[in-house]
Order: C-alpha cells, then sequence, then structure tokens
C-alpha cells in the first residue's frame, strides 16, 4: 500500500472514531438523563402515595428505613424530604444496619426502602423476633418499596417464606396490613396485603390497588386513602357460633345429630330424641351474609370449624349437661363484639327443698283454683237466695220460677250437683229448660271434681316452694352450700342462715331432707348437673324422683337471667343498619318470645283452674239468658190478661218485701 493511501486510511479512520464517540457519549448522556428522570418519576410517584396515606389523613409513622447504598433511594428519600417539609425530620430516618440498635417499639406505622429482597428478609426477622411490632396497639400499616423487585410476586414469597420459618403468629400476622410499591419498565405498582377475602377469609391475599405509568406521569385512577382500602373484599363480618351437647362419661358417646328443618326452626337429636331450638343465629347469618357481601359456610356438626370457614361450630364436652348454649362472635377489621342470643343457657344454680305433703281434707279443695272455687259458692249462693226471696212471693210467682209440682226446690238444686235424682220435676216449658241446663251445668264439675279427687287421693303430694324469696325466708330454712361453689349469698342481710359443706355432707343433708329424717328444713343450692347426680343417686330409693319438679325462684339468687341482644355495634356494623339489620334482630327476638311452643307434660298433678273449665260456666250463661228469654216470650205473647195480673202481683210482692225489709232494718 502506497502512503498516500495509508495516509487517507488513517484520516478516514479517525473520522470514524471521532463521529463513533460523539455517538455514543450523546446516547450515554441521553440513557443518563433518562435514569435521573425516571428516578424522579418513581420518587414522585412514591411521594404522592406516602403523602396521600400519611399526610392528608395526619396518620403519624415512626420512621423511614431506607437503604442508603442506593443512588435511587437517596433521591426517593431527598425528593420526598423536601415535598414534605417539617412533617419529616431527620430523626425519623434510619438507615437498615442501625435498627438492630433500636431499643423501641412500632406502634403506628413505617416506611421502608430497601434495595434487594435479601434487606427485606433481614427486615422482617429482626422486627418479629425482637417484638418490633407491638401488636396490642392500633393497627399498623407498612409501606415497603424495593428498588431491585420487578413484581409483587417475589416480594410475597421472600414474606411467606420468612414468616413460616420463624413462625409468625396469628394474632401478630393480623394486626398489621401491608402496602407494597414495585416498579417495573413503564409502571409503578402498588400492591396491598390484607385480610379478609371472599375465598380465604382469615388469611392474607394480594390486591393490585393501583398504578403510576412513568411515561405520562398519572395514576390509572384517583390515590384513596387506607380507610378506603381496608376492606376492599366485601367480607365485613365472621360469625364464630359455639354450642354444647350432650356429652355420656360413662360410655365415652356422643349423642348428638344436628340438623336443618326450616329457615327458624332447627332440631338437635340427643339419645335418640329431638330437641327443637331455634335457628336464629343461622338466619342471622345469611341476612349478614346478604347485606355484608360475604359468603356463609356451615361446617358439618361432627367437624370443627378449619380456618378457611367464615361460620364455626365449635364442640366442647360439657358433662351432665343437655343444654345447648349458642354463642355468635362478630370479628371485623376493627375489633370483635360478643354477641349472645336469647337462646343462650348459662350453669343455672338452683334453689331445691322438699315441702311437706298434703293432707288427705287438704286433697278435697285442691281440684280446682280459688277463682274456680268462688265462682261456684257464687252461684249456689245466687240460687239459694233466689229460692228463699221467691218464698214472699205470691204462688203464682213461684210456679211462674221453678213450676206446680215442685216443692222442694232448695233439696233439688243441692241434689243435682252431687246427681241425687229429683223428687219432682216442673212440668212447664220454661221452668223444664231452666232444670235441665242447670243439671248439665253441675255434671260437668261434679265429674271433674270427683276424677281429680280420685287421681289426688292415690299420690303423694307435696306442697309447692313460696313464689318469692322473702316468703322462703320466713320459713326458717337453711341453705346449704357446697364448698366447691364458693358464692356468696347475695341476700345475707335478710338474716337467712347458710351452710358450706362438701359434697358428701350436702348428699347425706338431701337423703335427709328426702326422706323426711330430720325436723330441720335445708334448702339446697346446687348446680343442674348436681341435681342430676343427686337424682340418679336416690332414683333407687325414691322412684318417683323423676316427676319433682324444681322451683325455680323469680328473685334473689336461684337463677340468673337469660342473655338477650345486646346491639353494642359501632361504626363499621352501624353501616349495616340502613339494611335492616337491627329490625330484623329485633324482630327475631320478638318471635323467639312470642314463639308458639309445644308444651310438655308436667310431672307434678294439675289443679283445674278457670281456662279448663270455662265450658261449664258458659253453659250457665247459656241457661241464664234462654231462661230470661222464654220468660219474656211467655210474659208478652202468652195469655196477655193473665200475665198482666201475675204483674200486679209482682208488684204486690216487691211492696210486701219491701215491707219486710224494713221491719227488719228497724229492728237492727
Amino acid at each position: 500500500m502506497s502512503i498516500r493511501k495509508q495516509i487517507k486510511f488513517q484520516f478516514l479512520f479517525l473520522i470514524f472514531l471521532t463521529f463513533f464517540h460523539k455517538t455514543i457519549s450523546s446516547k450515554s448522556q441521553v440513557f443518563e438523563s433518562s435514569l435521573i428522570d425516571k428516578s424522579q418519576t418513581i420518587s414522585k410517584a412514591i411521594s404522592d402515595i406516602i403523602f396521600e396515606f400519611y399526610i392528608s389523613k395526619t396518620i403519624k409513622f415512626d420512621f423511614i428505613i431506607y437503604d442508603e447504598n442506593s443512588d435511587q433511594i437517596n433521591d426517593i428519600i431527598d425528593k420526598i424530604t423536601k415535598e414534605l417539609g417539617e412533617n419529616i425530620s431527620q430523626s425519623t430516618l434510619m438507615h437498615i444496619k442501625n435498627i438492630t440498635n433500636w431499643n423501641h417499639q412500632l406502634k403506628r406505622s413505617a416506611i421502608i426502602f430497601i434495595k434487594s429482597l435479601k434487606s427485606l428478609q433481614n427486615f422482617y426477622k429482626f422486627a418479629i423476633k425482637s417484638r418490633l411490632i407491638k401488636t396490642n396497639q392500633e393497627k399498623l400499616k407498612f409501606m415497603i418499596y424495593a428498588e431491585e423487585v420487578k413484581t409483587f410476586q417475589q416480594l410475597n414469597e421472600v414474606i411467606i417464606e420468612t414468616k413460616n420459618k420463624i413462625d409468625f403468629t396469628k394474632p401478630a400476622d393480623s394486626r398489621f396490613y401491608e402496602f407494597f410499591i414495585t416498579n417495573d419498565e413503564n409502571f409503578v405498582n402498588l400492591t396491598a396485603r390484607l385480610l379478609f377475602s371472599e375465598f380465604h377469609c382469615g388469611s392474607f391475599r394480594s390486591k393490585l390497588l393501583n398504578s403510576f405509568n412513568l411515561n405520562s406521569q398519572k395514576w390509572n385512577k384517583k390515590l384513596e386513602n387506607f380507610d378506603h382500602y381496608k376492606n376492599f373484599y366485601g367480607c365485613l363480618v365472621r360469625f364464630f357460633v359455639q354450642y354444647r351437647y350432650w356429652y355420656d362419661i360413662e360410655n365415652h358417646t356422643k349423642y348428638y345429630e344436628l340438623k336443618q328443618k326450616n329457615d327458624k326452626i332447627f332440631e338437635m337429636k340427643v339419645r335418640g330424641e329431638n330437641l327443637k331450638f331455634p335457628g336464629i343465629m343461622f338466619e342471622l347469618s345469611s341476612l349478614m351474609a346478604k347485606k355484608g357481601n360475604f359468603t356463609t359456610y356451615h361446617t358439618p356438626s361432627g367437624i370443627s370449624g378449619s380456618k378457611s370457614y367464615f361460620y364455626y361450630i365449635r364442640n366442647y364436652k360439657y358433662n351432665w349437661n343437655d343444654a345447648l348454649e349458642f354463642h355468635i362472635r362478630i370479628l371485623t377489621l376493627e375489633k370483635q363484639w360478643h354477641y349472645s342470643p336469647p337462646i343462650n343457657r348459662v350453669k343455672y344454680y338452683y334453689l331445691l327443698s322438699f315441702n311437706d305433703y298434703y293432707s288427705n281434707y287438704e286433697k278435697l279443695l285442691l281440684p280446682f283454683d280459688d277463682l274456680t272455687w268462688f265462682l261456684l259458692l257464687f252461684i249456689f249462693g245466687l240460687s239459694f237466695i233466689i229460692i228463699n226471696v221467691l218464698k214472699f212471693a205470691p204462688e203464682r210467682i213461684r210456679i211462674l220460677i221453678y213450676g206446680r209440682d215442685v216443692t222442694r226446690p232448695g233439696y233439688n238444686a243441692l241434689g243435682i250437683f252431687f246427681g241425687i235424682s229429683q223428687l219432682k220435676l216442673p212440668n212447664e216449658s220454661n221452668c223444664r229448660l231452666i232444670w235441665l241446663l242447670f243439671i248439665w251445668f253441675c255434671l260437668i264439675f261434679r265429674t271433674c271434681w270427683q276424677s281429680k279427687m280420685f287421681e289426688f287421693m292415690t299420690t303423694d303430694m307435696r306442697k309447692p316452694l313460696p313464689d318469692s324469696f322473702e316468703d322462703f325466708l320466713s320459713m326458717n330454712y337453711t341453705v346449704v352450700y357446697e364448698v366447691i361453689l364458693n358464692r356468696k349469698h347475695k341476700n345475707n342481710d335478710k338474716g337467712i342462715s347458710t351452710l358450706k359443706v362438701n359434697y358428701s355432707t350436702l348428699s347425706s343433708l338431701y337423703e335427709e331432707a328426702l326422706f323426711e329424717k330430720s325436723s330441720q328444713k335445708y334448702a339446697f343450692y346446687i348446680s343442674e348437673d348436681k341435681h342430676r347426680i343427686l337424682n340418679k343417686t336416690f332414683k333407687n330409693s325414691l322412684p318417683k324422683m323423676d316427676t319433682f319438679k324444681i322451683n325455680m325462684l323469680s328473685e334473689g339468687i336461684a337463677i340468673p337471667k337469660h342473655c338477650i341482644f345486646q346491639q353494642q355495634f359501632d361504626d363499621v356494623i352501624a353501616q349495616l343498619i340502613p339494611s335492616g339489620i337491627l329490625k330484623h334482630l329485633e324482630n327475631l327476638r320478638k318471635w323467639y318470645y312470642n314463639r308458639p311452643i309445644e308444651e310438655e307434660p308436667e310431672d307434678s298433678l294439675k289443679v283445674l283452674s278457670m281456662s279448663d273449665l270455662e265450658f261449664g260456666f258458659i253453659i250457665f250463661l247459656i241457661a241464664a239468658l234462654l231462661s230470661i228469654v222464654v220468660f219474656i216470650y211467655e210474659f208478652l205473647f202468652l195469655n196477655l190478661k193473665k200475665n198482666f195480673i201475675k204483674l200486679i202481683d209482682l208488684y204486690e210482692f216487691l211492696n210486701a218485701l219491701k215491707e219486710v225489709l224494713n221491719k227488719y232494718h228497724d229492728k237492727w
């Protein structure tokens, strides 16, 4: 190659190198400027989030944790510090390496800027092991940004793996909520891990809340504060329903079977018997699910509720108790409510005693109650008064009332009640109708009295206990406690004598009172299960023990009141008020107390009352009305002349009766 060509080639090569160097330098400057612009855009997006989440709602945070080895994070920190101004100070900034020397607990919130996943993993390990997270305070909110992480899945895997390794318990896990910021090539994504997902209630799930376009530098939708996102899955409440079933200790077997019959009545099978109870909690959960936008799951009665269910049925062993106990726990993101429906059963303590037996003479008056006896005496007394008054009336009036042939009306009236045949019956139609209806009336009451008398005479009946606690104290009873109860009597100031004993002594005193071996009157303050044991102990010696009914006093220490609906709702539950939840609860409560109940046959013998004998009194009223109608008919339409004479005689009779009464009045 000639020298001229070599010089020409070197000159062209120098020109090429110069052009290439200028091109490379310009591209590098453009790349560097694009990186700077991207970093500034990311810092702007993050500052927007922090300002909306923390500053605009005056939510304070404890500190900002950052990794100063990253230029991008340093730029973001500078940007945030510059924009937030006085809302953030240098004392709240902390390098992630210095966090191990920090001996305080996180009470509110934290903003964390890290470069790699390893830094995030180390932070979680330290935060949980050192109890940096104070779970008994307010709900905590974490805002985490990882520079080298492009997708949320990478963050999520590290978090789950870290928590599983160090046994991250659910109570702590449910107390704080995490928001993550990740950036890919074109977007800055805001993702959240919160509780209460529709299909996995009780666990954490992720949801993309918003995205920031780095090119247009705009959010896809308006940024909202934290309160807007805390329940985005619509899983507002969870129900925990507990019930106790009968458990046989001897055979170690369970007797229960829960079946849904209809919307309001459920049945539970206990030893082959179907026990009915209202399904108020099932209806309540269904209504809440419909109004609160979540799904309810009913687990089988023999399986404890698992973590994936909203609705739990938990089984507890409760010895010697066939009573059901229902308890609803409403759990939300903010707090929980313990909600006891009116069918809630508590462990009752009864005041139990044994009174004297009725004597045979006392049983003569037992078939009817006091009101029935009073009405019977009033009716018979009124009839005898009428009979005696008619003795002063003219003969025509007496014939009109009880007939021409009847000469002993008082004996007839008394004989009718005892079923004795009549000596003479009236011939007139109206008189005969009156006597036939009176015979029917007496037949009903006489039959009821005789049948109940036979039932009572063949049965040993105890007198009932007093209805009030004051009457109980006036009878000089000694209340016997078991030492294990360790309870104080609420009415000690009234002078009641008490005796605390162990179970063996209580059993012996119970036997003395049961078989009347002692003149001392005892009242036993025992629980329901203790009564079953005593009943089982003395069942062979006293076959009729099963028919004895425990008297539960309405005052004093005998029975605590049933739990009713406690309408304690705050703002979260109050959101459901417009949907009619509270009104529905009130209707359910009213339905429970007013529902038709199938009355079980009582163990004790029943005394007849007015409700049982109202038919007889109706017949008596019909007889009285018919006699008045017949009397008016015969008086007005049959033989007016004779009836007019009878009316004159009646007037003369009334005047004579008035003179007799005046004469007796002057003597008195």
